[in-house]
């Protein structure tokens, strides 16, 4: 399937001459979300306005906040705040790129929000108000210097900030804008606030260099990456012998709550349980291994909280289309431990790092659905499954989830399932599907089936 997505048009650099009133080239509103959330500090700009280190060499009045004063460099490119007692330690830069940015935005009808965990509003209030932008009303503004006359506090639709997980931020936003999680977009610098992502299904877009704040090309990508994730959304057929589209993909083992979740489309809420290949449901493409893990950790439970599902994607040319990797495990890519749950800062870190290095290695990039061998368990001991055989796992991120998978129960009772005195249900055979279903691997991903002696195609 093409995709509907094309880049959007780059803005040409502003000179004293270019004051053409010409309109703009006309963008369809759907290339856009609703409202992009823009962290502050890293982001919006360089450094951390830091309360506790503000007027430390001096109060210039009772407010805190008049200490700031706005400053320009010499050579006309930096618009900076700073403390007016000790300017060359506690400053702040605003990222070059963001008059551009908020302006794209503005003119393309974005709600923009503020979203970040800095302790004092009131600085950052103060701050926004002295950083300043030609009027993107203006079809083809004047250069920056010679035309700043719009607040930048101005152009903020949503300004949370306050020091709770960025998920309070986005709740709040997502109530006052009326606009869906999927229709939100987010940068910032720290991988921990992917949860935003992980959980309520905000895009997340980190910025590749805080130490410049977001760039113009950071944007350009996280607009890219939005569009993406929008592409893949389907909705969930009324009823499944109707839609000739979907697709069966595999298996899942779950309790009888998670297995209505999934049965709705939704995604996997965190748990303890272990994820090597960070927050994810975990797909296996026999039916054994779902039963297996219907019931691991479970094992106390009544047999009808023991539920083996099978998982369908919403739209088969969409899964076509959507990329694939294969990656082989205790290798290169690095792997979330599971012998102790990382924190989330870790976990998130990892996963940023995961991604980075997929997109490096493997040319992959977000959204992208991971497959991987598995070593052998001891759970599978008194099972159909051979013992010390590995097996297939796919890796469906919560971003996929919701917008192209939704699962069908098959049967609890699932080790009545696996137990029974034949198969079933059929197996899918992931590593027979790298040409069908184009799945990225590269000398690594083939070396480690050749060493272990199993086939793939």
């Amino acid at each position: 399937m093409a995709s509907r997505w094309q880049p959007a048009p780059v803005i040409p650099n502003i000179t004293s001459s270019s004051r053409s009133r010409d309109p703009p080239p006309f963008i369809p509103p759907e290339l856009f979300p609703k409202v992009v959330g823009i962290d502050l500090d890293g982001t919006f700009w360089t450094n951390w306005l830091n309360k506790d280190e503000v007027g430390i060499r001096g109060q210039v009045t009772q407010e805190q906040r008049d200490n700031l004063e706005h400053y320009i460099t010499p050579d006309g490119a930096t618009q900076q705040v700073r403390d007016k007692t000790n300017p060359k330690r506690m400053f702040v830069n605003m990222s070059y790129h963001m008059p551009q940015i908020i302006r794209d935005l503005k003119n393309n009808g974005v709600k923009i929000a503020i979203v970040s965990k800095n302790t004092s509003k009131d600085l950052t209030d103060r701050a926004l108000y002295y950083f300043n932008m030609a009027d993107p009303s203006h079809i083809q503004p004047l250069r920056e210097q010679e035309a700043r006359n719009i607040k930048m506090i101005s152009q903020v639709d949503y300004n949370e900030v306050y020091d709770e997980s960025k998920q309070v931020h986005f709740a709040k936003i997502k109530g006052w804008s009326g606009a869906s999680y999927d229709q939100m977009l987010f940068f910032d610098d720290q991988p921990v606030n992917m949860d935003v992502e992980l959980w309520q299904g905000v895009t997340f877009f980190k910025v590749s260099d805080p130490t410049h704040g977001l760039s113009y090309i950071d944007y350009l990508q996280g607009l890219e990456l939005w569009r993406r994730n929008r592409d893949i959304r389907h909705k969930i057929p009324m009823m499944l012998g109707q839609d000739s589209n979907v697709g069966h993909v595999g298996y899942v083992g779950s309790d009888a709550a998670t297995k209505d979740r999934y049965a709705a489309g939704k995604r996997r809420l965190k748990s303890g349980r272990p994820s090597r290949w960070g927050h994810a449901l975990y797909v296996a493409d026999d039916p054994d291994t779902a039963c297996v893990f219907s019931m691991w950790g479970r094992e106390s439970d009544p047999k009808t909280n023991h539920w083996i599902s099978a998982v369908f994607v919403r739209d088969r040319k969409a899964w076509l289309d959507l990329p694939k990797v294969w990656v082989p495990e205790f290798k290169s890519v690095k792997q979330t431990p599971t012998n102790t749950l990382p924190t989330e800062e870790e976990a998130a870190n990892i996963q940023q790092a995961r991604d980075e290095f997929i997109t490096k290695t493997y040319g992959v990039k977000k959204p992208y659905v991971l497959f991987s061998r598995h070593h052998y368990m001891d759970v599978f001991k008194d099972t159909r499954i051979p013992q010390g055989s590995r097996f297939n796992e796919l890796v469906v991120y919560p971003q996929i989830q919701d917008a192209l998978f939704f699962c069908v129960p098959i049967q609890n009772h699932a080790g009545d399932l696996l137990h029974g005195p034949t198969r079933t249900l059929g197996h899918l055979n992931y590593n027979s599907r790298f040409h069908d279903w184009g799945i990225k691997k590269n000398s690594e991903t083939e070396r480690d089936f050749w060493e272990k002696g199993e086939a793939w195609a």
